[in-house]
């Protein structure tokens, strides 16, 4: 209980600082991680329109990783279980422990939007609501990880 209340008083804060705009937050329309001190924040998307991915260019997060995160997640399936996309989330970031974590689940939310955005079989809101689903998840994940994770303690200055 006290992990979920801490993880809504992270996001409720990088909520409010972005809608005071003290905050860079990419001008991405998909559920997005932001680094909040030790762990991460979740950014939900705005709008309700059609599901448009960002560019894989390396401009938001390392093409390496995205690419590790695709590999990882394989086909994609908008029907995927919350424990799948922990585990990815943990894999992907035990390969790679100097990167941000909020860099590691933003890899896996871009390889999975990339995944799931050409499915015909389903209408933009089922692929959207997938997307954001996943994206909670992995943050969610992460978001653990960084409070059960030995972080330096706090000196103070002499």
């Amino acid at each position: 209980m006290l992990f979920a209340f801490k993880r809504f008083a992270i996001n409720m804060t990088a909520y409010i600082m972005r809608w005071q705009g003290s905050e860079s937050v990419p001008n991405v329309d998909i559920v997005w991680a932001t680094p909040a001190g030790y762990t991460l924040a979740e950014h939900l998307p705005t709008s309700k329109a059609p599901l448009a991915c960002p560019p894989d260019d390396g401009s938001l997060v390392s093409k390496s990783l995205v690419d590790q995160a695709r590999q990882l997640i394989g086909k994609p399936d908008l029907e995927f279980r919350a424990e799948d996309a922990a585990t990815q989330a943990n894999s992907l970031a035990t390969k790679n422990a100097a990167a941000k974590l909020a860099n590691v689940a933003n890899a896996l939310i871009l390889a999975y939007c990339q995944g799931i955005h050409d499915f015909s079989e389903a209408d933009p809101a089922q692929k959207r609501a997938a997307l954001n689903r996943y994206g909670d998840e992995v943050i969610g994940a992460l978001q653990a990880r960084a409070e059960t994770s030995a972080r330096p303690m706090a000196v103070p200055e002499k």
